[in-house]
């Protein structure tokens, strides 16, 4: 089947500095487009994003690259000819196939893009209807579209909302000097723009959804018991890996850190003296040897240690260096064959052992729950001593690395106001029954 659909990839580079860089590039003569480049270095670089945060709106602009190709749409000729950028339909279609995972995409617009074949006569002419019938049912099931979560929808079209306003914007500067002409054609384009922000899927109500997110009590404390590296129910083999992989899931679960922050942790980050642990942004680190290096996404931040989590950290550390024999980049958390920092897969590989092969925990068991956990029990806590709210907030926003502006602390609250309500409700139950009882004496 032929198809005018181009081969299109994203490819990451890294500087001298250290910085990575993605760009998508035509894959047959390995040339970066123009447009897509320029906005990733005008735009996300320029305000700091993350290297995965450029590569995600790359994957998204493809998309849209690929979307115009097949319905051969010049946006360029579009808003000075016409000045317009997508009628309804055409957003319609943009918005379905950001629904779609990225081999899906290829297979509709190839499909799309092919020269329209006339159907085939039937070979058989059936007698009756219940032949037709019988062929109808033998038939063979229609193939199943393979989908992605509404969250990557969401992220694909707010990325490709993203660059085409910066486009058209660029594009409409560029209009001789008609005001009114101007005018009109950024009101159809702000109209295209703001019906592909409606298509975006709205997560519900993420209050509601919050309870499930921590661990309850008596999970927690079967984690203590498979953790342990004496236990016959851990899942990894005696020695280092038991300690590393304790170690791991406490820094998560004592102090909150997210998966980024715990793999970026480097020894110097860690005083014993003071107990006390630095969080410190990286971006694009030289000196880490990783494809896919943890990053710090939140605010840097000063966190004091328990002594239980010192202890841990220096029989790791003691284990450590009987096991790595080779060169130390200086980071906490390390491979036990080659002693490169652990890998954002390895530490994946850490929640699955768990899941897979531990009776009692969670399927939803991750590095995210266990920070869930940390600031459902901080927000019980501070609820029970009668904490003041702003303080309970600031404390909050200082331990997670979250911004001044933060509304997180208000979902936790939310949640233990629940509960709590929940326990009052149970004792007024319980009082109104007590009246029943006496009566019946």
């Amino acid at each position: 089947m032929s198809t005018s659909i181009p081969e299109l990839s994203i490819k990451s580079i890294k500087w001298v500095s250290g910085e990575r860089f993605a760009m998508l590039i035509d894959a047959e003569t390995g040339i970066p487009l123009i447009d897509p480049t320029v906005f990733a270095m005008l735009e996300l670089r320029k305000r700091g994003d993350a290297h995965s945060t450029i590569k995600q709106a790359m994957y998204a602009i493809r998309i849209l690259i690929l979307f115009l190709n097949s319905k051969k749409i010049d946006i360029h000729h579009r808003i000075h000819k016409s000045g317009r950028l997508f009628d309804m339909a055409e957003v319609e279609q943009l918005t379905s196939l950001c629904k779609l995972q990225f081999s899906e995409i290829k297979i509709r617009l190839c499909v799309a893009s092919a020269a329209p074949v006339a159907p085939a006569k039937p070979k058989f002419k059936f007698k009756n209807g219940a032949k037709l019938l019988q062929a109808f049912r033998a038939r063979a099931p229609e193939r199943q579209v393979l989908s992605v979560d509404r969250g990557t929808s969401n992220i694909r079209l707010g990325y490709i909302q993203s660059y085409l306003r910066w486009l058209t914007s660029r594009e409409i500067m560029r209009i001789e000097a008609d005001s009114s002409v101007q005018l009109a054609t950024r009101a159809n384009v702000d109209a295209a723009l703001g019906a592909i922000k409606s298509k975006r899927i709205h997560r519900g109500n993420r209050k509601s959804k919050m309870k499930r997110m921590g661990l309850a009590a008596e999970v927690i404390t079967r984690l203590h018991e498979v953790l342990d590296p004496e236990s016959p129910e851990n899942p990894w083999r005696p020695g280092f890996n038991r300690y590393r992989n304790r170690l791991y899931i406490y820094w998560l679960l004592d102090v909150a850190l997210r998966k980024g922050e715990a793999l970026g942790l480097t020894l110097r980050d860690i005083t014993f003296g003071s107990g006390t642990a630095e969080i410190i942004r990286r971006p694009d680190n030289p000196g880490d040897p990783r494809n896919d290096p943890p990053l710090v996404k939140t605010n840097e931040r000063e966190l004091r240690i328990s002594d239980t989590l010192l202890e841990f950290t220096e029989e790791y550390l003691e284990m450590r260096r009987n096991y790595v024999k080779v060169k130390d980049y200086g980071y906490l958390f390390v491979s036990s064959r080659q002693g490169a920092p652990l890998s954002q897969s390895a530490a994946r590989d850490i929640f699955y052992a768990l899941r897979k092969k531990v009776s009692g925990l969670p399927l939803t068991l991750s590095a995210h729950v266990l920070r869930h956990t940390w600031n459902s029990i901080f927000t019980m806590h501070a609820f029970e001593s009668n904490m003041h709210d702003k303080t309970r907030e600031d404390l909050m926003k200082n331990q997670n690395g979250w911004s001044d502006k933060s509304k997180m602390p208000n979902y936790y609250s939310a949640l233990a106001i629940r509960k709590k309500a929940q326990q009052e409700s149970i004792k007024v139950q319980e009082k109104i029954h007590g009246f029943r009882k006496r009566n019946l004496k």
